[in-house]
């Protein structure tokens, strides 16, 4: 196992503290999106970490991906961490693509799509080592190799009310990031579809700061940000950024990748639930849960039994419920209704409105294209998913919430 230098393991310290942090202080949603947030945090290299461009870098990056006022301190004085062996990686002379890897359709879909002959290929996770994929033998994933950084934030006596965590997106780059530096990779392939890449920042509710977590505006200047740690370029790439969900998984299913894919997970709920069984249950109404039933109907990938959908049938009204399923409560509806509204409206959105115009031409700024062409694949992904998402509700019958909330005008 390579030791961790200690400018790479202050950033992990420094990422676990971010999301510590930003979970900690819930928002008043009443009043504004926006808090202060203070970060005093010891480091090993204080020298480089206390230069003022730096933190205005890294001020800027938190602000522009939480929406939220940072101050930040660092003090010197932070022992090195206890590092777990997990065996060295042999790696070949081209220097590996890194992946975060979430265990879910995008990221299972895409490991094997951008799998390469000779290509050494890096799966990150902040979680157990392949909890899905390592459960499922393939040709394609020879050349694959795991890296697990578990960074679990402080629970025992804290709570940590705010759900919103818009720096989830950082605490994943950061822990890429640091495979990328320490293993020598240049890339790091952000496997997100187009609806979760900007269809967030498309598609804000209130006051809410735009969620640009998977978006190249973010990962353009994170890129830059962890290039300074490791004195080395480091650039995050997006290859399914002008495609669906469903198309990736069509890709998938076309190249015969797709065994396996019943074991990803997909739901925002199913994290904060006891597995059950070997299977992770999936609500089935959340937004993660919806885009996945549209995309899996896209690609005509069905199970050899039932998605194992905490509330299956959506073509009832509330409560969903039938033998074996609980009865939902009333967040839970809210959830839903709130799901139908987000695919609804990125459905709905028009391509020449202004937001559009805007997002196009930072997204085509950060990616280093040009403008035009970044406009398309927008307009590509947006009618496409307007397609898609019609084709979901059709299969409700008239009667169903879905299908009379969810309707494309």
């Amino acid at each position: 196992m390579r030791s961790i230098p200690a400018r790479a393991e202050d950033l992990l310290v420094l990422a676990g503290a971010v999301a510590y942090i930003d979970r900690l202080g819930k928002r008043h949603h009443s009043k504004c999106w926006e808090r202060d947030l203070f970060l005093s945090l010891p480091v090993r290299d204080f020298d480089f970490w206390d230069a003022s461009d730096l933190r205005d870098e890294l001020k800027s990056l938190l602000e522009m991906l939480t929406g939220d006022s940072w101050y930040l301190e660092f003090r010197p004085g932070r022992a090195p961490l206890p590092v777990d062996r997990q065996g060295s990686l042999s790696l070949t002379d081209t220097p590996p693509v890194v992946i975060p890897y979430s265990n879910g359709l995008d990221s299972f879909a895409v490991a094997r799509l951008h799998a390469q002959p000779r290509q050494h290929i890096i799966r990150v996770s902040t979680g157990r080592v392949g909890d899905t994929e390592k459960k499922v033998s393939h040709a394609r994933t020879a050349s694959t190799r795991w890296v697990s950084m578990p960074i679990s934030l402080p629970g025992a006596g804290v709570r940590l009310p705010e759900q919103s965590y818009r720096s989830r997106g950082f605490l994943f780059g950061a822990v890429a990031a640091t495979a990328a530096g320490i293993m020598k990779g240049a890339e790091i392939v952000v496997p997100e579809s187009g609806q979760g890449t900007f269809g967030p920042a498309l598609t804000v509710i209130g006051h809410e700061h735009p969620d640009v977590r998977m978006s190249p505006i973010f990962t353009s200047a994170l890129g830059r940000f962890v290039s300074r740690i490791f004195e080395s370029p480091i650039r995050f790439v997006h290859p399914r950024v002008w495609s669906t969900k469903g198309e990736t998984l069509a890709a998938l299913q076309i190249a015969q990748l797709s065994e396996g894919w019943e074991v990803t997970v997909s739901c925002s709920r199913s994290s904060r639930r006891k597995i059950q069984g070997s299977v992770a249950k999936h609500c089935g109404v959340c937004a993660n849960c919806l885009l996945r039933r549209q995309s899996l109907q896209v690609a005509g990938l069905v199970s050899s039994s039932q998605e194992p959908y905490i509330w299956p049938d959506l073509g009832q009204s509330p409560p969903w419920t039938s033998r074996d399923h609980p009865v939902p409560g009333k967040s839970v509806v809210q959830q839903a209704i709130s799901a139908i509204l987000a695919m609804r409206d990125f459905a709905m959105i028009s391509p020449e409105s202004p937001l559009v115009l805007r997002e196009a031409a930072a997204i085509a700024e950060a990616l280093g294209e040009p403008r035009e062409s970044t406009l398309h694949g927008m307009h590509h992904v947006m009618a496409k998913h307007r397609e898609e998402w019609s084709a979901l509700l059709s299969t409700f019958p008239p009667t169903s919430l879905f299908r009379a909330l969810g309707a494309v005008a």
